[in-house]
């Protein structure tokens, strides 16, 4: 049996600023909360399997608010206004500033007390 010899993977990557990085994840989240979730939800709902979809769902809304609020504090020099530390449910994904979790999870009613804290 002969060795093939492998090419080395080399992936090709630019480095942006970190508002283009923001930005981006903006533009990601905005597609999916007004494009590809709905969609899944339609599907889900048509085979009686929805909750995931509808956390995800509800998760990426919160998401894309917390990335632009990144965006509008870095455009603002104000960085230091944005919560130090998050909280996220280990269950459907929805995150919180840890200075103001619920006690339990919005979306799905897991305790804050299982929450990961980042």
């Amino acid at each position: 049996m002969q060795h093939r010899k492998q090419k080395e993977f080399k992936p090709k990557f630019e480095v942006k600023t970190t508002a283009e990085n923001l930005q981006a994840a903006i533009d990601g989240e905005s597609y999916e909360v007004a494009t590809m979730y709905p969609q899944f939800l339609t599907d889900a709902k048509a085979e009686k399997v929805e909750k995931s979809f509808t956390w995800a769902f509800d998760t990426g809304k919160k998401h894309l608010e917390c990335y632009k609020a990144a965006l509008a504090a870095l455009q603002m020099n104000a960085e230091n206004t944005l919560p130090f530390e998050y909280a996220v449910c280990p269950v459907c994904g929805n995150t919180y500033d840890k200075a103001k979790m619920d006690e339990k999870c919005a979306f799905c009613g897991t305790g804050k007390d299982k929450f990961i804290l980042i």
